[in-house]
C-alpha cells in the first residue's frame, strides 16, 4: 500500500504578443502573468506484479504489460 500526496506550483510571467496586421511584425498585446498551484493525494495498492487499484480524486485500476507500457482506467 503506497499514499502519495504531490504538491504543484506554476509561475509564469512574460509577454503575450500577436501579429501586426500591417506588417510581418510583432507587437505587444498585454502582460502575461500567470500563478497556478495543484495538490492531489493518492492510496495505491499493488495487487501484485502488473496489478493495481487506487484512489486518486476517482478511482482507478491500472494493468502493466511491462515496464513501458501499461493502461490505466479511472
Amino acid at each position: 500500500m503506497t499514499w502519495t500526496t504531490e504538491y504543484i506550483k506554476r509561475e509564469l510571467d512574460g509577454i503575450q504578443y500577436v501579429p501586426n496586421n500591417n506588417s510581418d511584425d510583432w507587437e505587444k498585446q498585454l502582460d502575461l502573468i500567470k500563478k497556478q498551484s495543484g495538490l492531489y493525494s493518492s492510496l495505491i495498492y499493488k495487487i501484485d506484479q502488473d496489478w493495481r487499484v487506487g484512489l486518486r480524486y476517482s478511482a482507478m485500476l491500472e494493468y502493466n504489460f511491462s515496464e513501458f507500457n501499461r493502461i490505466r482506467l479511472q
